[in-house]
C-alpha cells in the first residue's frame, strides 16, 4: 500500500512538473561533508521547487521535499578508552543513525552564465523519525533515541546548475539554530553536494 501511494505521488508530481512552468520535480541524492567526518551523512529523497523571476537575472526559488538520511559514525571506542588499562582492551561500538523528515527552503537566485546560478537563503528541516543504532562487539543492533533536535534551521550559499534533466548543487550550509544540546556539536557547518534528476 505504501509503495502504491508513493508511486502515485511521484506520478502526480511528475505530471505537475511537465505542465507547470518554473516547477522542478525530481529525486535527489545528497552528500554532506563536515569538519568532523564522523558526522558526514548521505541523504536521499524527492523534492519540488518553483522558480519565479523577479528582475532581470534575479529570481526567487521555493523548495519542499521529503528525505531520509543515513549517518555513519563508523567504529568508535567506548568512554573507557580514557582509562589506562595496559592489559585490557575496551569494547568497540558500531554506530549509525537513520532519519526521515521533511524540508522547506526559500532562496534568492542570480543567473551567472548559461545554466549556472548563485543562490542563498534559509531552509528548515524537521525529522519525523530519528533513531541511533548501536552494536557492541558483533552483537545485534539495538535502537536508541538519536541525540539531535528534530527541527533545525540552516542558511545556505552556493552554486546551482541545470543540465537537461539533471540539477547539480554545491553549497555551504550553516546551522542557524542548535542541532543538539551538546555544546561541542551545537552548530554544524558543512559543504553539501547534491545531484537531482527531473521527472
Amino acid at each position: 500500500m505504501k509503495r502504491t501511494l508513493g508511486l502515485l505521488l511521484l506520478l502526480t508530481l511528475s505530471a505537475l512538473g511537465m505542465c507547470a512552468q518554473g516547477l522542478y520535480v525530481g529525486v535527489e541524492g545528497l552528500k554532506t561533508f563536515e569538519k568532523d567526518q564522523s558526522n558526514s551523512n548521505w541523504e536521499f529523497g524527492a523534492y519540488a521547487s518553483y522558480s519565479h523571476p523577479l528582475f532581470m537575472r534575479l529570481g526567487f526559488d521555493v523548495q519542499a521535499g521529503l528525505y531520509t538520511q543515513y549517518f555513519n559514525d563508523g567504529t568508535t571506542s567506548s568512554f573507557m578508552d580514557a582509562i589506562p588499562y595496559p592489559d585490557w582492551v575496551p569494547p568497540k561500538y558500531d554506530i549509525y543513525a537513520v532519519t526521515f523528515g521533511g524540508k522547506l527552503g526559500a532562496h534568492l537566485t542570480l543567473k551567472v552564465a548559461g545554466p549556472i546560478s548563485i543562490f542563498t537563503g534559509p531552509s528548515v528541516r524537521c525529522n519525523f523519525f530519528q533513531k541511533d543504532y548501536r552494536r557492541l562487539e558483533g552483537e545485534k543492533y539495538h535502537a536508541e533515541d538519536y541525540d539531535l533536535r528534530r527541527a533545525v534551521m540552516q542558511w545556505g550559499l552556493g552554486l546551482s546548475g541545470d543540465f537537461k534533466r539533471f540539477r547539480v548543487r554545491l553549497s555551504w550550509e550553516a546551522d542557524i539554530t542548535k542541532a543538539c544540546e551538546d555544546s561541542d556539536k551545537a552548530h554544524q557547518n558543512g559543504v553539501m553536494l547534491s545531484l537531482a534528476y527531473r521527472l
